[in-house]
């Protein structure tokens, strides 16, 4: 079943909205998505903290595939956690559990912030993906 089904409604003030990357996340193990027909913009949002700190997604699906009000489908979205190599490993009700694939990461020296990673590719990146200072 639907493990959500709430909303949050204006009653006059805004609320700000900001990016996963933005947050600057030194650390993420699970990432739980229920943000109704949003998940392209959340998920293009926090690009560089998934694919650096790699955390198990739950992500809400809406059962059709049409664009919603915000011009992308639940598909879409999804399809940016395929390209980074993550992986629909289960479903219960509504949820899709994703998964990257474990990789030999180089941690980072946080005393430098010098530090690299190494992705599915063997490719190795300089990291982390944003400076750590705030």
């Amino acid at each position: 079943g639907n493990t959500g089904n709430c909303q949050v409604f204006a009653a006059g003030d805004n609320a700000k909205a900001v990016t996963i990357d933005s947050l600057r996340l030194e650390q993420l193990d699970l990432l739980k998505l229920d943000v109704q027909g949003y998940e392209w913009f959340v998920i293009d949002g926090g690009r560089k903290t998934l694919r650096y700190c790699r955390p198990v997604c739950i992500v809400e699906v809406e059962d059709n595939d049409q664009p919603t009000k915000y011009e992308h489908t639940s598909k879409q979205g999804l399809g940016i956690l395929k390209g980074m190599d993550a992986t629909c490993v289960a479903k219960v009700g509504h949820d899709q559990i994703w998964a990257f694939p474990l990789t030999d990461n180089i941690p980072f020296d946080k005393s430098d912030h010098a530090g690299a990673y190494q992705d599915r590719g063997g490719r190795v990146h300089a990291g982390p993906p944003f400076p750590l200072s705030r």
